[in-house]
């Protein structure tokens, strides 16, 4: 195929607007007036270039609203990003405003009871299921934690140590059906002792039992620790009474005990490191 039939289009599309360029060359100079050079223009060339015009503005338009789209979609992934580090703001901020007020509560237990030696302490791991009823803290023989002290929160008592290690410890809860606890009815000052119990304990709750059967105890009444044994000092709050009956042939009383403290939820705690020794009631008398 010869050359010129190759680029046959291309020629002839180049010969056709070197003549419209001449043309309106020929007509802005005002040398020369072709006839029909109006007409040419105004009927070929006008229309032709407005069609051309417009169709550059769309093209233009269109090539704008590409690069639109591109900076929406860029703003619009910074927002998120934005939206996302202020939605953690938000959890960080209220995770500081809880942990803030259950220090600022413990600190106001600690100023109201300056007999005891107490030490605070982050709850770090629990036993199984839902309840705290045997849980890790991180203190222990480094900050002089001995096995025996009561660990308390604001709202009263929630266990003792049990096992203490160099950098942590293990607590035994009041629910727990391990646990074994001397307290004391405020109101009446009848003494008892204050078990966990596997049916309570999934209720948050635990039983008293010795209470004597002349005792006046009523629901609602306030319990405290007796600190008979030693094991625990004496007036730790620990709940109130929500129950009361009688056990084992009408022999004593046996209540039931609503502690305050919660055992769902326990995160801060503080131990108390100032107690009396286990006394062995074994020995009294017999030296």
């Amino acid at each position: 195929m010869p050359w010129w039939g190759k680029y046959r289009d291309f020629l002839i599309i180049g010969a056709v607007v070197l003549i419209i360029l001449i043309l309106m060359g020929v007509n802005f100079s005002g040398r020369t007036d072709i006839p029909g050079m109006e007409f040419i223009s105004g009927t070929l060339i006008k229309p032709v270039s407005s069609a051309l015009y417009e169709l550059g503005g769309s093209f233009s338009n269109f090539v704008y609203s590409i690069r639109d789209i591109g900076n929406l979609k860029s703003e619009n992934e910074r927002l998120k990003i934005l939206e996302e580090d202020y939605d953690d703001l938000k959890l960080q901020a209220e995770k500081l405003k809880q942990e803030n007020e259950r220090l600022k509560n413990l600190l106001a237990y600690k100023e109201a009871n300056p007999h005891y030696d107490m030490i605070g302490a982050k709850v770090i791991g629990k036993s199984s299921g839902g309840w705290f009823n045997i849980f890790a803290i991180d203190v222990g023989k480094g900050s002089g934690i001995e096995e025996g002290m009561a660990v308390v929160t604001d709202k009263g008592l929630v266990g003792t140590v049990i096992e203490a290690y160099d950098q942590w410890s293990k607590v035994l809860s009041i629910i727990d059906e391990n646990s074994s606890v001397s307290i004391r009815i405020n109101r009446t000052r009848d003494n008892g002792i204050l078990h966990g119990d596997v049916d309570l304990k999934v209720q948050g709750l635990a039983r008293a039992v010795y209470l004597p059967m002349t005792s006046d105890v009523k629901p609602g009444d306030d319990v405290v620790t007796s600190g008979l044994g030693g094991v625990f000092p004496e007036g730790i709050y620990i709940g109130k009474v929500i129950n009361v009956e009688n056990s084992h042939g009408d022999l004593y009383k046996t209540v039931i005990i609503k502690p305050d403290a919660d055992f769902q939820r326990l995160e801060d705690v503080l131990v108390i490191k100032t107690y009396n020794y286990k006394i062995d009631m074994g020995k009294v008398g017999g030296q």
